[in-house]
């Protein structure tokens, strides 16, 4: 079996006050590399609730009390844990603190090992359990020791409670939990529901291990290693893509009574966001994860609003899902993505029953999306703060958005598509003649060889350099001319930079290096116009920027890849332990959508993959770069086979292997199965 180069275990030396992100099969935990769970949205949480936002650790000697995690040595992160590593001079005192969070139950697993006992080891959490983005002002609670373990009851919600179970005795006083240092397993899981629930958990809880180690890990190499695999001479390029994959794996998220979904970022974005989950989709299904995208595209089309009220529109797809099942309907563009999505996860799965059930979603977002539309251009009214935005929904960009244009144009033709196999003549009819006008309307974004960020609503064009005439490029609907004025004002103004793409070029007005759309640097922003540079066949931009991205993975939170940057800096900044907040260069540290395009990148764009499920085959159009003597794909699963794609250099000709590896991967399903994902 193909194996990529080990990645993990990476030992970090230096910067321990970085936030870092462990999950589960429906919790996760934010905290901190020197071991303390302390800071802004730190936490364990079982969403949408928060158990605790605050646990540290204490060491009493004689005559003082060590906190610590002010002596970290080193960090070794694993894909499913992290080793902290301390030592406290004054008592030559070693202590190992292992955090897991279980796959298993909803809980946090810590091993707690040390080369001395005897000494008093305290525990200090700080309980909240507050709802997830609604944070409740009651924070009063119930704590007590039963039988060497530490119970908490909130009293504001009577089903939620919260256990710490240990292989020793703990101890209760004045609201710190303290125990004997020694080899200490340490448990802390909700115990939500019935007493008989409680205690199946608790025996789950005692019996984890090595092997419950053991299946955690076996279940990440299977999402890693036996799903696709890029290889090629740039070692960083195939550390990266292994990276991305692990990335969207961490932010896949189940939520009882929700389903199935893609969080869009931690820690800011615990919930279902529709519009990164549908840019994200191409990307997911180019990972083989068929049936994870058609749960995430399904969770929206539940909540389609199917009334006119006073803060819906019939057809329209929620923006949002909060994990408590309330939904907003804020954004413009995503019923547009949703037609989006769904037509990706139809060429790459070629599965025809899915839409025809979804079908009947699909017509009526497409009546939305026409109530929006005049004489061909799409409208994004102003309804409010955040109401009828696009992408860029901190500040108001209505009427017409080029972006949205774009996206009118696209999905028109997807739409159009789509109704032929469902045999709608009618419907295939309307998507054309709307597609067709609305690409003609395009023409008016055209302005001094650049497309306009928006037209206004006194019907002038807006013409700051932005990134969002780039999707136009990425969705291949400019003519060859423009796109080369196109990707030379991009130079010209430096809407690239050394970090990739800034949402607003630095010589255009309004630019802000520190705002989040008029400055800052996005990977996705820069995953679009690396798709764009590769359409355009600009290939020495599209590997510019294609080379950019292992940098998101290294310059900022080890293994993941942030939200945006700052629009000026390229490094993070340090104030002793602690993060100068002015100073740090991403929002999210983890987000989904800045993964997802660097996938679709190489797969759309460095290969030029394009499958035609209609006549059941796919293209491949190649671009292999002149220092490059191969690459390859192992495991890329179109339509219902996988295929190993080798594209390698002989003789100075091209050549191109493409060999259906079916069978191998039905066996590996079969081998590998021991867990359920």
């Amino acid at each position: 079996m193909y194996m990529p180069e080990k990645i993990f275990p990476l030992v970090i030396k230096s910067n321990f006050s970085q936030p870092y992100f462990q999950k589960g099969h429906q919790h996760f935990l934010v905290y901190k590399l020197d071991g303390s769970i302390d800071g802004d949205h730190s936490g364990l949480y079982i969403p949408p609730i928060i158990y605790f936002e605050k646990l540290e650790f204490f060491i009493q000697g004689k005559t003082q009390r060590y906190r610590l995690h002010d002596f970290p040595v080193k960090v070794k992160i694993f894909s499913y844990k992290t080793e902290h590593f301390f030592y406290i001079k004054p008592l030559r005192l070693k202590i190992k603190l292992i955090y897991i969070v279980p796959e298993e139950f909803t809980g946090l697993y810590i091993d707690l090992r040390s080369n001395k006992l005897g000494y008093k080891l305290i525990i200090k959490p700080r309980f909240t359990f507050n709802y997830v983005w609604h944070e409740n002002p009651t924070k009063t609670f119930e704590i007590w020791e039963r039988q060497g373990n530490i119970k908490v009851k909130s009293l504001f919600d009577k089903n939620l409670r919260c256990i710490f179970s240990a292989t020793q005795p703990l101890h209760l006083v004045d609201h710190e939990i303290s125990t004997t240092l020694r080899n200490l397993k340490l448990f802390i899981a909700d115990s939500y529901g019935p007493k008989k629930a409680l205690h199946i958990q608790l025996e789950n809880i005692r019996n984890y291990g090595k092997t419950g180690i053991r299946r955690k890990e076996r279940l990440y190499r299977k999402y890693l290693f036996h799903k696709v695999q890029f290889n090629c001479p740039d070692k960083e390029l195939n550390k990266t893509f292994i990276l991305a994959m692990y990335n969207i794996r961490l932010l896949r998220h189940h939520q009882p009574s929700l389903g199935e979904g893609y969080f869009a970022g931690i820690p800011y974005y615990p919930e279902f966001f529709s519009r990164d989950t549908f840019l994200s989709i191409p990307g997911i299904v180019m990972t083989s994860d068929f049936e994870n995208a058609k749960y995430a595209i399904n969770v929206f089309a539940r909540y389609q609003s199917l009334f006119e009220t006073e803060t819906q529109s019939k057809g329209k797809i929620p923006h949002e899902i909060w994990l408590n099942g309330e939904a907003d309907y804020y954004s413009a563009d995503s019923t547009l993505l949703f037609i989006y999505a769904s037509y990706y996860y139809y060429k790459w799965s070629n599965d025809t029953d899915y839409i025809r059930s979804i079908f009947p979603s699909l017509k009526l977002a497409f009546e939305y999306i026409k109530k929006n539309t005049r004489y061909g251009t799409i409208i994004n009214y102003p309804l409010g703060f955040l109401k009828g935005s696009t992408w860029m929904d901190s500040y108001n960009r209505s009427e017409s958005a080029i972006e949205m244009q774009a996206l009118l144009v696209k999905v028109c033709r997807f739409l159009a598509i789509l109704s032929t196999i469902m045999k709608e003549k009618e419907l295939r009819k309307e998507c054309r003649d709307l597609a067709k006008t609305a690409k003609n309307q395009l023409t008016k974004f055209w302005y001094k060889g650049y497309y306009a960020d928006r037209i206004k609503k006194t019907k002038n064009v807006d013409y700051t350099i932005t990134a969002n005439p780039l999707f136009v490029l990425m969705l291949l609907l400019s003519n060859k001319y423009s796109a080369h004025k196109c990707f030379q004002a991009i130079e010209e103004k430096e809407l690239i930079s050394k970090m990739g793409i800034r949402a607003r070029a630095k010589k255009t007005r309004g630019y802000s290096p520190g705002h989040y759309h008029k400055g800052k640097i996005w990977p996705v922003l820069t995953g679009v116009a690396t798709l764009a540079a590769f359409k355009y066949k600009n290939y020495l931009l599209a590997m510019k920027l294609l080379k950019i991205f292992p940098e998101y993975y290294t310059r900022f939170i080890p293994y993941f890849s942030p939200e945006c940057i700052h629009g000026n800096s390229y490094t993070l900044k340090l104030t002793g332990t602690k993060f100068v907040k002015e100073k740090e260069h991403f929002s999210s540290f983890l987000q989904l959508w800045s993964s997802s395009i660097f996938i679709q990148a190489i797969i759309e764009g460095l290969f030029g993959i394009d499958p035609i499920p209609r006549k059941n085959k796919f293209d491949v159009k190649p671009y292999l770069p002149e220092d490059w003597d191969f690459m390859e794909l192992k495991n890329l699963r179109i339509f219902d086979k996988f295929y190993d794609i080798l594209i390698k250099r002989v003789e100075g000709e091209i050549k191109k292997e493409i060999k259906d590896v079916t069978e191998r991967n039905i066996k590996l399903e079969y081998s590998s199965s021991v867990l359920h994902e």
